[in-house]
């Protein structure tokens, strides 16, 4: 497009629009979000019952087509996929299996131009497995005296996870 003004061409205003061609405006930082599965709870080596939801967006509204990548925190966790790309409102999800041990678990959430989050959830222990010794199993004290070190045993899952609140009744065998 030329403008003419006074008989001279006016380059200005073509150069401009020129230099604008083929550049993307700013739509800010990138941000991510967790709007739906984060802090759930399941059993250790079991899938979440319900998917992680994650939004990519800028101050202008949702990412469409951002590649957003998911890694475990811990060691036997696994997620599924490992990457996904998001949709046109910005978000994309991911189902969880939680590893093998009891507690706090985490993953890591990450896409260019954004800062990662980090999402939890809760390995709970499985069933009662076993009940393992806590101290000294054999010990020898005089009669009606304490043995040196209390008895303590630990309810255990499949995968030696303590498990709390399960009722243990001691009782002496006689010689």
């Amino acid at each position: 497009m030329m403008i003419l003004r006074s008989g001279r061409l006016e380059w200005t205003a073509l150069l401009t629009a020129l230099a604008a061609c083929g550049t993307e405006p700013d739509h800010g930082p990138v941000s991510l979000a967790a709007f739906g599965g984060d802090g759930q709870r399941s059993e250790v080596a079991t899938a979440l019952p319900r998917p992680i939801f994650i939004r990519i967006q800028h101050r202008d509204g949702p990412i469409e087509g951002a590649s957003v990548a998911f890694a475990p925190g811990f060691g036997t966790d696994s997620v599924s996929p490992a990457k996904a790309t998001s949709d046109h409102n910005g978000d994309v999800s991911f189902r969880w299996t939680l590893g093998d041990s009891a507690g706090r678990h985490t993953v890591s959430v990450s896409a260019s131009g954004a800062t990662a989050i980090t999402v939890h959830a809760t390995a709970l222990p499985g069933p009662f497995a076993s009940l393992d010794t806590a101290s000294a199993m054999f010990q020898y004290a005089l009669v009606a005296r304490p043995v040196p070190t209390p008895p303590a045993v630990r309810p255990s899952d499949r995968f030696g996870n303590g498990i709390p609140g399960v009722p243990v009744v001691f009782s002496v065998s006689p010689a």
